[in-house]
């Protein structure tokens, strides 16, 4: 019975000193979740995965830019121009910086042999 205390103090102080980022945000896609993340100066890119807001769902490759505390800032869906959905590995789903600024990642559609790599610029 001495420890409820603690762990009543313990349910509450954790969420509080959590850092801002650990919160949710709602990009407008659903079921959108991020396989890598890269920091670039003062912004976090995060490349993942999501569901486009058409009136067929298809699924798309999601790279979204966020502040140092954890504010979204812009939201891009890349999607198959043929429908097929995208996939990202664990192993080489990779987002990386290149030379000229920009970011350049790696995808796969799920139902034919192909991979892609996709170069943007920095905005």
């Amino acid at each position: 019975m001495k420890f409820v205390p603690f762990f009543l103090l313990l349910h509450f102080w954790l969420p509080a000193s959590g850092q801002p980022f650990n919160s949710a945000v709602d990009l407008g896609y659903p079921l959108n979740h991020f396989r890598d993340m890269l920091v670039d100066n003062d912004t976090i890119v995060a490349f993942g995965l999501g569901f486009s807001n058409d009136s067929i769902p298809q699924q798309g490759l999601l790279l979204s830019k966020f502040d140092s505390s954890g504010h979204h800032l812009f939201s891009k869906m890349i999607l198959d121009p043929q429908g097929a959905p995208l996939s990202i590995d664990y192993h080489w789903g990779k987002i990386a910086k290149t030379r000229s600024g920009g970011y350049i990642m790696t995808a796969a559609p799920t139902n034919r042999i192909a991979t892609w790599l996709i170069k943007t610029d920095h905005d």
